[in-house]
């Protein structure tokens, strides 16, 4: 006898398998001039507010719906001052929670 437990996982998209975009169910301003951003997901309104600031408010703005991962990598070490091999751990690891939270879709562009 099989349980939930015991059937597959379905398979993560792959890195890099299309253009970034913050998710239709999160809205979010710019809560003042230093580039923090509020993000609140309307699908989860128990959910408290996420407020990115410094590096995780740049990889934000970075993910314009146009850009993969590779291209966010770049634009964010651009931003800062960096090489895309000193922010690549980094910004890939926040994407990763970001779209395992449901506030960035990786797709088509």
């Amino acid at each position: 006898m099989s349980n939930a437990a015991d059937a597959p996982l379905p398979a993560a998209p792959a890195a890099g398998s299309g253009a970034l975009s913050h998710s239709p169910d999160v809205a979010h301003t710019s809560v003042d001039p230093s580039g923090r951003h509020a993000l609140v997901d309307l699908s989860s309104p128990s959910t408290p507010p996420r407020i990115l600031a410094g590096p995780a408010a740049v990889i934000w703005e970075c993910v314009d719906g146009s850009r993969d991962r590779a291209a966010v990598v770049a634009a964010v070490a651009d931003e800062v001052g960096l090489s895309p091999d000193e922010v690549r751990d980094d910004v890939e690891g926040f994407v990763g929670e970001l779209l395992g939270l449901g506030l960035l879709r990786e797709g088509p562009a």
